[in-house]
């Protein structure tokens, strides 16, 4: 399934989703890899949720701000073009997709009159994202995306999404993506001036996530172990002293009688009833 397909999809499940809790039913959750079955409300079902419940209403001054998404390419993005647009339906965030002349992220965002600017560029050594996260802008740089892609059939087939994807990452990272679920540390600041506030620590969440992450890098923690367990696990070193040497020895002894194996017979009274 491509992209724009699964974009359309999860609209469409959205919709789903929202005319099933307004009809007082509980959604059903596909299996996985089940096609999600979207139930079209008839003319009749709208009028009684019209009578119950009233038109939907917008709240004035509710939405405010705005996120630009910038491309500032000869050929600009068909799939973020779409993708903004579904994600501002789901969100119901102000997401606009805008073309414009190349130029530094700082200055496009200004003359958008964006509060969260994510631009597209094409060059030598911008690298794949550049995220500015206090200063709310970040650069998605297309060529370095391109990587990979040998034929033009795969830049056909993977490039324009690729483009949209990490768009979409970049405006995760600017936009509190990479927050916490715990409260009143560094990673749910807003502004500089919040620094003062929280304690110079990572929550745990964010540890265990950097830790995956380095990993799939090659970067890996320090691991210590007492010399016994290192000795069980198998990958303790040649003693070097006369407690190791007592240990490595009680590990590694050869036992000097067979493992016995002792069978037992079945209770028949608590058999009885199988």
């Amino acid at each position: 399934m491509t992209m724009n397909k699964t974009v359309i999809a999860a609209v469409l499940a959205a919709g789903a989703a929202f005319a099933a809790a307004t009809a007082v039913a509980e959604p059903k959750m596909p299996a996985p890899g089940e096609k999600v079955k979207v139930h079209h409300m008839t003319p009749e079902m709208r009028e009684k949720i019209k009578q119950r419940h009233g038109e939907r209403i917008v709240k004035p001054g509710s939405q405010k701000g705005k996120v630009a998404f910038i491309d500032t390419r000869e050929q600009p993005s068909e799939a973020l073009k779409k993708l903004v647009a579904a994600h501002a339906q789901l969100t119901q965030l102000n997401l606009v997709f805008e073309t414009a002349a190349p130029g530094e992220a700082a200055a496009l965002k200004a003359a958008s009159k964006a509060d969260i600017a994510v631009v597209l560029v094409d060059d030598e050594k911008t690298p794949a994202m550049l995220a500015a996260i206090e200063d709310g802008w970040a650069v998605v740089n297309a060529r370095q995306l391109a990587r990979s892609l040998a034929t033009e059939e795969a830049k056909a087939k993977f490039f324009d999404d690729r483009c949209a994807k990490e768009a979409l990452r970049a405006f995760a990272a600017i936009s509190g993506g990479l927050g916490s679920q715990y409260q009143g540390n560094l990673m749910g600041i807003a502004k500089i001036e919040d620094l003062d506030l929280v304690p110079p620590f990572l929550p745990m969440d964010k540890v265990q996530a950097i830790g995956a992450y380095l990993a799939a890098h090659g970067v890996t923690p320090l691991v210590t172990a007492h010399y016994r367990q290192a000795c069980k696990q198998g990958w303790a070193p040649a003693p070097t002293n006369e407690y190791q040497k007592a240990i490595w020895d009680q590990v590694h002894e050869i036992p000097t009688e067979p493992l016995k194996i002792k069978y037992q017979k079945p209770d028949q009274a608590t058999d009885a009833g199988k």
